[in-house]
């Protein structure tokens, strides 16, 4: 019988102390700890500049449809302009802000698309209007409208399959999901933590009407941000229960608790992911990558997407010629559309390759 030698036992004794110690530092990590992301690939991209015409007003969302540009912006008039992706000429103005059949009372609107429907929510009533794509760009009437019920009050409203909705409540829950007649299936309250923090009330402060939120297309995962320094939580959905997959912790934000317990952001507090956008393969996010005192207004515009998987892990960087304000992935083209700022600071779209 063939012994062991004692150089190969020590090898072997070796590896197992080897994998001992990365056990043992994995079970120690601090879970409240944040480690800036690391990119497999990162890439430098001109972007090709789209000039808009007859727009005016600041563009609060864009989405792609077939071969448009759709950009929520109020202009005057209509709450949603509808451009050719390819020469910013204006195709159609909708959703016309009145009393009227199929009209709005407020341009406070936020569009959503999944599949060949396009989704409205009005927050101003708590309702989904619903659209086949077609009619939407033609501006005709809603084919539905539904009305959500139970929390107070929703900052956004996205659909799911099957009929269902994902919104993002300002009060009672942080999220919650409504079946397709609006009524309420179940809802998810639960917040990342912080050291600093040991009450529920700090955190909803910090969260509400700061977080950006994106369903998968196909509804069985969404993904969620906060601004203040850099958070991704990844959830899934399932049975009409919300279940938190992943959180990264990528960078701390700054800031001091004031005696109403209300957060009170740091001049030094990095600024992080923005704008959440997703396909079935990765998640793209805008990254400022400022801080609180470089950024003015509500233009907080970055330099930088990134691209995550499903899992949270970074896949790619793509450093930007220019600063951007707003994003939209088009898979059929493979490219992502911005809007940006030309020379004169007007608003412009544009796009680059991915």
């Amino acid at each position: 019988m063939k012994r062991c030698t004692e150089p190969g036992l020590n090898n072997v004794l070796l590896l197992f102390a080897i994998l001992f110690l990365i056990i043992s530092c994995q079970s120690n990590r601090d879970p409240l700890a944040f480690s800036p992301p690391v990119f497999k690939e990162e890439k430098s991209v001109n972007i090709t500049e789209i000039e808009i015409d007859k727009m005016t007003h600041y563009i609060f969302n864009i989405d792609i449809i077939e071969d448009k540009i759709v950009a929520t912006a109020f202009d005057g008039t209509n709450a949603v302009s509808i451009f050719d992706k390819n020469n910013g000429k204006l195709i159609n103005s909708v959703l016309t802000i009145g009393r009227g059949p199929g009209e709005y009372t407020s341009g406070h609107l936020f569009l959503n698309t999944s599949g060949d429907s396009v989704y409205i929510f009005d927050m101003q009533n708590r309702s989904v209007s619903t659209y086949t794509s077609g009619e939407f760009i033609k501006g005709s009437i809603p084919n539905r409208v539904v009305k959500l019920d139970e929390l107070n009050m929703y900052l956004n409203a996205k659909p799911l399959t099957g009929g269902k909705y994902l919104s993002f409540p300002t009060k009672d829950a942080r999220f919650a999901i409504h079946q397709a007649d609006g009524k309420l299936i179940s809802s998810y309250n639960k917040y990342p933590s912080f050291k600093e923090i040991t009450d529920t009330v700090s955190i909803h402060y910090m969260y509400r009407g700061m977080e950006r939120v994106d369903v998968k297309p196909d509804g069985s995962k969404f993904v969620s941000t906060n601004s203040l320094g850099s958070i991704l939580d990844i959830f899934s959905i399932k049975d009409g229960i919300i279940t938190l997959e992943k959180e990264e912790r990528f960078y701390s934000p700054k800031f001091i608790i004031d005696d109403t317990k209300r957060i009170v952001v740091q001049p030094d507090c990095l600024i992080g992911l923005q704008e959440l956008k997703t396909t079935d393969q990765y998640i793209y996010a805008i990254f400022s990558g400022k801080q609180k005192k470089e950024i003015g207004g509500s233009n907080s515009f970055g330099k930088y997407v990134y691209v995550f998987d499903w899992k949270g892990k970074p896949v790619k960087s793509y450093n930007l010629n220019k600063e951007i304000s707003k994003l939209a992935i088009d898979e059929i083209s493979q490219r992502a559309y911005v809007v940006t700022k030309d020379q004169d600071s007007s608003e412009v779209f544009g796009y680059f390759e991915l």
